[in-house]
């Protein structure tokens, strides 16, 4: 009757157990739930680079769907933020459940990257303005400025892509949830388990037409992105979980 989560956090290995009748999904969403992913990017014209992010929430159903939850506002479950339809970001769309992001572009040095466009008059000087990713997986890209829904990306097509903009070429990406709410419930241990439940990677296409003349050279390759996970001890949140 019970369903046991082994979760590395820091050195320590964190064992947490769930009701596996009513709430066996959290133990698998709370192996994979991270508080933040980070990977690169490249898009370097002069090596016919291109790169694109996937993020998958493989058990997101399970805390969003109606027909699972309940059909009220408030019906999802943590560590979402609505139901499908609720309305986030704008999104009315009964087929999305949206949630808030934040992310970073640095260069390869480490130095915060500036934007072409924020969207704002200003841009914030170390991140994106606060935005939404409202499906279960979601394909990021890099520099694709022609990218909008309806537009094919370059590298894996897709048509719900959404784009980030930047002067650097090369660098790193860093992904975030900025809200209190995206926190695993309660395990019987009274572990939380802080951020979403998140697998993915990022995929570089390299184009070289100056193998020999004539030939047309294609590369690929995949990354899976790096993750970091935190637990709070609900009874004591300054106790680490154990």
């Amino acid at each position: 009757g019970v369903a046991a989560a082994y979760v590395p956090v820091g050195n320590a290995m964190i064992k947490s157990q769930y009701p596996s009748a009513t709430r066996g999904v959290d133990a698998v969403s709370a192996v994979l739930t991270a508080d933040a992913l980070f990977n690169e990017y490249q898009t370097d014209p002069q090596l016919g680079a291109s790169s694109e992010w996937v993020t998958t929430f493989p058990t997101k159903q399970f805390y969003v769907d109606p027909a699972t939850v309940g059909t009220t506002a408030t019906s999802y479950l943590p560590p979402f933020e609505e139901t499908f339809g609720g309305g986030n970001g704008g999104r009315n769309d009964p087929g999305v459940a949206c949630f808030a992001i934040k992310s970073r572009i640095t260069d390869r040095e480490g130095h915060v990257s500036l934007f072409d466009d924020c969207g704002l008059a200003t841009c914030p000087p170390d991140f994106y303005p606060l935005d939404y990713l409202c499906y279960e997986t979601a394909v990021l890209t890099f520099n694709q400025n022609w990218v909008e829904p309806g537009v094919a990306s370059s590298i894996l097509n897709s048509q719900l892509a959404a784009n980030f903009a930047s002067n650097n070429n090369q660098g790193s990406f860093e992904l975030w949830w900025p809200h209190a709410d995206e926190a695993m419930r309660t395990s019987s241990q009274h572990d939380v388990f802080i951020g979403l439940p998140v697998v993915g990677f990022l995929a570089v296409k390299y184009i070289n037409a100056n193998v020999t003349p004539g030939v047309l050279s294609n590369y690929s390759a995949v990354y899976s992105h790096r993750s970091s996970a935190s637990c709070a001890n609900s009874t004591n949140p300054q106790s680490a979980c154990q």
